[in-house]
C-alpha cells in the first residue's frame, strides 16, 4: 500500500489524508490496513497475491485424510461418467461471452468472431436501454462486412436504429431484415420478403460482458440456459465494479487456455515475481474431485448460483499447498488459521472457470472468475473478473445509506468505505469536494496487472501448440502422475466431447476452433505480435484508452 502516490500537486490536506489512510497504523490496525491495500490492487488481477485479505466464510471440510493420490485415474473414471450422464451440447448451442459491454459505441458497428464465424454486434436501439443486435457480418447483398458500415437512423423519424452496409447502403434492422435498398427506383416497389435477411442471433448481456448464442434455431434453447455467473459476481455487477473487467485476446486457442486456466501447479513458476509467487515455492499440489453432492453443498454455503460446476477440485490442506494460500501465509500480520484455509477450482462448461480461496482469515472471501471465448483456431479471446466480498459488502453498504456515519457501524466497515470512496473517487473526495483527481488505485492499473500474468504464459502456451503439432501429438499424450492434474485431464475430456457432438451436427468449423484441429501454430511468430498489448486489448478497452490519452 505504501506504493501507491498521490497524483503530483495534490493539495496537503489530501495528502494528509492519504498518509493517515495507508501509513498510520493507530488508526487502521495491521489487518485493515492489508484488507484497504487489497481492495485495490487485485480489483482486476488474475492472481495478484495481497495476501492478507483473502479470505472466505468455511464451508464444510472434504476429507483431507485420503491424502495424495499417485495417479489421477480413479477421479477421471468418476469425472468421465458423470460428463457422460449428463452430455454435452453442441458447442454452438450455448452462451459465449464475446466483448466487454463498455467495449461497445452506440455509435459504429463492432466485429466479434466466435467459433470460427464472423459477427457483428451494434445497438439498434436508441432509449436508455440501448438493445443489442448481433447478426452475421455479411451483407445480403454481395457479402461485404457489415462491421465496416454504419448505424444510422430509421427513415420513420424513431429512436430505432438500422445498419447501414458501407458499399451500396443496403440497410437492416436488428432482426436481420432488409428494410431498404437505395438502388431501388421507388420504396413502394420494395419487398423485404424477397429479400435474404441476414442471420440474427439471441443476444444479452450480464456481469459486464456481451453473451451471443451462435444458432439461430435453437432460440428457445437459449431463454432457457442459464448464464454461468456466481452469486458473487452479480452482487459486483450490481455496485458497478464488473463493468471494469479486463478482456484481452492470444495467440493460442482454447484448448490450451482451458487447460492453463483449470491448472493450479504453474503458478509458482510462470507467474513467478507477480505478487508474492515465487518459483522456490513449487511444491506438490494434491487436488480431490468433488462429487455431485459435495458441490451441491458447497455452492450453497457459498450463496448458491445459477448453476453447478461440471466439476470442481479441491486443494488438499490448501494452507501448505495452494501456491496463492502459501505465498499469502508468508505474511506475519495475516494471523491465518490454516485449518480453515480452503482453495477449489471449478469448471462450468462451455467457458467458466472460476476459483474461490481463503488462506485462514475470516470475513473476506474472493474469487478469480475467468470467462474464455473460442475466436478461433489457434484464437481465443479471456476475460477476467475479481470480487471481493469485504469490497463489495462495503460498497453496498454505502449506497443503502448505511456507510461511515452510521453510529452502528464497526471500525471495519468504516475503514472498508472510507477504502471504497479512495479506490473509486480519489483521497479528496472523502472531504467531500468534488475534484479530478484520480482515484487511488485506477482500473487501469488492475489492468496493467493483468497483462504480467498473461504475459507470462503466453509465448510458450503459443509454441506447445507448435512443438505438439510437429510430433503428432495430442492431449492423451501428456504425463499426468499427480492429482494436480486432474481438472486438467477432465477439461479436455469435456471438450473432446463437446466437439465430436459438434462435427455430428456438421459444423466442422466450429469443432475445430474449441480443439485446434487443422490449425497449425507457428513456431517463428515474433514475441513482439505474441506479447502485443494494444492491438489485443487497449484498442478495444475505453478505460485504457483514457488512460493512454490522459
Amino acid at each position: 500500500h505504501r506504493s501507491i502516490p498521490l497524483r503530483q500537486g495534490a493539495d496537503k490536506r489530501s495528502r494528509k489524508l492519504h498518509s493517515l489512510l495507508w501509513l498510520q497504523r493507530r488508526r487502521l490496525n495491521m489487518r485493515e490496513s492489508l484488507v484497504i491495500g487489497g481492495v485495490c490492487a487485485v480489483i482486476c488481477s488474475h492472481l495478484l497475491l495481497v495476501e492478507a485479505f483473502f479470505s472466505y466464510q468455511p464451508t464444510c471440510r472434504f476429507a483431507n485424510d485420503r491424502g495424495l493420490r499417485s495417479s489421477s485415474s480413479d477421479n477421471a473414471v468418476e469425472e468421465d461418467k458423470e460428463v457422460k450422464e449428463s452430455g454435452p451440447r453442441p458447442l454452438h448451442q450455448n452462451w459465449w461471452p464475446v466483448t466487454m459491454s463498455s467495449a461497445i459505441d452506440p455509435s459504429k458497428p463492432h466485429s466479434v468472431e466466435l467459433l470460427g464465424k464472423k459477427l457483428v454486434l451494434w445497438r439498434c436501439n436508441g432509449d436508455d436501454d440501448d438493445e443489442l443486435s448481433c447478426l452475421d457480418d455479411q451483407c445480403a447483398h454481395r457479402f461485404a462486412p457489415l462491421s465496416e458500415g454504419r448505424v444510422v437512423s430509421t427513415s420513420d423519424g424513431g429512436n430505432r436504429k438500422c445498419l447501414q452496409c458501407a458499399y451500396h447502403g443496403w440497410e437492416f434492422s436488428g432482426a436481420g431484415t432488409c428494410t431498404r435498398i437505395p438502388q431501388l427506383a421507388s420504396s413502394a416497389s420494395y419487398k423485404p420478403e424477397r429479400t435474404e435477411p441476414v442471420s440474427s442471433y439471441p443476444v444479452r448481456e450480464a456481469a459486464g460482458m456481451v453473451w451471443v448464442w451462435p444458432d439461430m434455431n435453437s432460440a428457445d434453447l437459449a431463454g432457457s440456459v442459464s448464464l454461468p455467473i456466481s452469486s458473487l459476481l452479480e452482487r459486483f455487477d450490481k455496485v458497478g465494479g464488473a463493468k471494469n473487467g479486463f478482456m484481452r485476446d492470444l495467440p493460442y486457442g482454447m484448448e490450451f487456455l482451458g487447460e492453463n486456466l483449470v491448472d493450479i501447479s504453474h503458478l509458482p513458476f510462470s507467474h513467478h515475481s507477480v505478487g508474492a509467487l515465487n518459483r522456490n515455492d513449487g511444491r506438490p499440489v494434491p487436488l480431490k474431485m468433488l462429487s455431485e453432492s459435495e458441490r451441491e453443498e458447497v455452492s450453497t454455503k457459498r450463496g448458491g448460483g445459477s448453476r453447478l460446476p461440471l466439476f470442481q477440485a479441491e486443494v488438499i490442506d490448501a494452507a501448505n499447498h495452494d501456491p496463492e494460500v502459501v505465498a499469502a501465509r508468508k505474511n506475519p500480520a495475516l494471523q491465518s488459521d490454516p485449518d480453515i484455509a480452503v482453495s477449489t477450482v471449478g469448471f462450468f462448461d462451455p467457458c467458466h472457470v472460476r476459483y474461490h480461496r481463503n488462506p485462514g482469515v475470516l470475513g473476506s472471501s474472493y474469487e478469480i472468475n475467468l470467462f474464455m471465448c473460442p475466436k478461433s483456431g489457434g484464437e481465443s479471446r479471456v476475460f477476467l473478473h475479481t470480487p471481493f466480498e469485504s469490497q463489495i459488502s462495503a460498497m453496498e453498504k454505502a449506497m443503502s445509506g448505511n456507510d461511515k456515519d452510521s453510529e452502528k457501524a464497526s471500525e471495519s466497515e468504516r475503514n472498508m468505505y472510507k477504502a471504497s470512496i479512495l479506490w473509486k473517487r480519489g483521497a479528496s473526495a472523502l472531504f467531500g469536494r468534488r475534484t479530478k483527481q484520480p482515484p487511488a488505485f485506477p482500473p487501469h492499473m488492475g489492468h496493467m496487472i493483468a497483462h504480467s500474468i498473461f504475459d507470462g504464459d503466453g509465448i510458450f502456451l503459443h509454441k506447445q501448440g507448435d512443438r505438439m503439432h510437429r510430433s503428432g501429438l495430442t492431449y492423451r499424450d501428456y504425463r499426468t502422475p499427480t492429482s494436480s492434474d486432474i481438472a486438467v485431464n477432465a477439461f479436455r475430456r469435456w471438450l473432446d466431447s463437446a466437439a465430436s457432438v459438434t462435427r455430428e451436427k456438421g459444423l466442422q468449423k466450429a469443432a475445430d476452433a474449441v480443439t485446434g484441429e487443422n490449425y497449425t501454430y507457428r513456431d517463428d511468430l515474433p514475441r513482439s505480435q505474441m506479447l502485443d498489448r494494444y492491438t489485443t486489448h487497449t484498442a478495444q478497452c475505453k478505460i485504457c484508452l483514457d488512460a493512454l490519452k490522459g
